[in-house]
């Protein structure tokens, strides 16, 4: 990878690199509509016992998941992508890092809303927390750097 000086004569990464973290954080939160209508069944089955009422929930569901994507996406942007930086400033941004990352903001922020509601089970954690590893995951798709390039100075 090539780096240019900026006008204040410090390093920078390429404007390539900015692009694919822009477009990473805009695009992976989306990915969290592939996991999000099967995690919520799960929260569904788990709070009920069963699935008494399916046809009413997929559309709830449905709903529910692009609310769950825009609040990914606002995540990102907030949580993500400074802590990109940092683990890059840092040298430890790797895939786990990222998945890690998406697994503790996505777990943290329903524990620390105001209108925090209590987990009726661990099972809700775990889906809220396996939609913010594959947010990470796709987000480390986008950002990733070459095998052999060496890390951008942020």
């Amino acid at each position: 990878m090539v780096r240019k000086r900026s006008i204040e004569g410090r390093e920078g990464p390429l404007p390539s690199t900015w692009g694919r973290i822009v477009a990473g954080a805009v695009v992976a939160p989306f990915s969290v509509l592939l996991v999000a209508p099967v995690a919520m069944v799960c929260i569904d089955v788990s709070r009920s016992g069963g699935l008494t009422h399916l046809g009413d929930d997929l559309r709830n569901t449905m709903g529910g998941a692009v609310a769950v994507a825009l609040g990914a996406l606002l995540l990102m942007l907030v949580v993500g992508v400074p802590a990109y930086l940092i683990a890059v400033r840092l040298r430890l941004a790797s895939i786990w890092t990222a998945g890690l990352a998406g697994i503790l903001a996505a777990c943290a922020l329903p524990v620390l809303s105001p209108a925090h509601v209590p987990f009726a089970a661990i099972y809700e954690l775990i889906a809220v927390g396996v939609m913010g590893a594959v947010v990470g995951v796709v987000f480390w798709l986008f950002v990733r750097p070459a095998p052999n390039a060496a890390p951008p100075a942020i």
